[in-house]
């Protein structure tokens, strides 16, 4: 059966004028505005949720390091200290005991603590060494321990000749006395330092405990802490906080979001402007810089 061309175009003509462009193009819009909506409320949710995951790991961070600052601050006001006074009375055997080990740990995968990084880049790495230093601080008191269980056994069984060895306890002690007292000054410096990250960054409203716990520790009353703050023996600790101190990122402004939109239409313009070059190594280019070169030469 033959098609009329004709008559075919005139049903499509008729069709076309009975659409109403106004509600087709009105869905179409609706649809759009709708897709746009959805699109930007996900991802407000998204960066919400992840505001608000930041927030609990910073507030877990400081619970941890606030218990583990106050168990270390204890074990040093009465076991360390303690020590220290009777060596400098060199009053050493009537006070050789063993030591315990603190019961609240400082155990972080910093890894998971790399995002703290997007505020100063030198967070993950105090979280990383305080970690790694209070496992040392288990390692040292173990050391320390068995030098008192070894002597006492020789004190036992070779009472004649026993001599105690002062040199290698002094050591031994003088070790476990370090590592405490560094310990106490990073997580100083840890709680310290996410108080800062707190009013500068994470003002929300609902991590406000953390300035009040910091307050509540009182750690510039403490004598012990300032001792060790104006002591010479621990400047690299103080010299990473200072260069931590500088490196903390700017503050969001309503002027720095106006010149971060300023830049990204200046990149925009710029990408136009080479997408819309030919690329050096072009075919259309050599040929017709090939078809003019006789027309010159001639």
């Amino acid at each position: 059966m033959p098609i009329n061309i004709s008559d075919v175009v005139v049903n499509i003509g008729q069709k076309t004028n009975s659409v109403d462009w106004f509600d087709f193009y009105k869905t179409i819009l609706s649809v759009l505005l709708g897709g746009l909506i959805t699109y930007f409320a996900s991802k407000k949710m998204k960066t919400e949720d992840s505001k608000k995951e930041l927030v609990q790991k910073v507030a877990l961070v400081n619970y941890i390091a606030s218990f583990a600052f106050n168990d270390i601050l204890i074990y040093k006001r009465e076991v360390i200290d303690p020590i220290r006074k009777n060596l400098e009375k060199e009053n050493i055997q009537s006070f050789i005991s063993g030591v315990y080990i603190p019961k609240n740990e400082f155990d972080l995968d910093y890894k998971e603590y790399i995002i703290l990084d997007s505020f100063n880049c030198y967070l993950s790495g105090l979280l990383n060494k305080t970690n790694a230093l209070y496992q040392l601080l288990k390692q040292v008191i173990n050391t320390y321990n068995d030098f008192i269980k070894n002597d006492i056994h020789s004190k036992i069984l070779y009472k004649e000749s026993y001599v105690f060895d002062d040199k290698t306890y002094i050591s031994s002690f003088e070790n476990l006395e370090n590592v405490t007292n560094e310990l106490l000054l990073r997580l100083y410096f840890i709680l310290k330092n996410l108080n800062v990250l707190q009013s500068k960054y994470l003002n929300f409203g609902c991590i406000e405990n953390i300035e009040e716990i910091f307050k509540s520790l009182k750690l510039e009353e403490n004598d012990e802490l300032k001792d060790l703050l104006k002591s010479d023996k621990y400047k690299e600790i103080m010299l990473y906080q200072q260069n931590l101190e500088r490196c903390w990122a700017g503050q969001s402004r309503f002027g720095c979001t106006i010149c971060y939109i300023i830049r990204r239409i200046r990149h925009w313009f710029k990408w136009l402007k080479i997408f819309s070059q030919l690329p050096e190594n072009c075919k259309f280019v050599n040929k017709k810089n090939k078809e003019e070169k006789p027309t010159n030469e001639s």
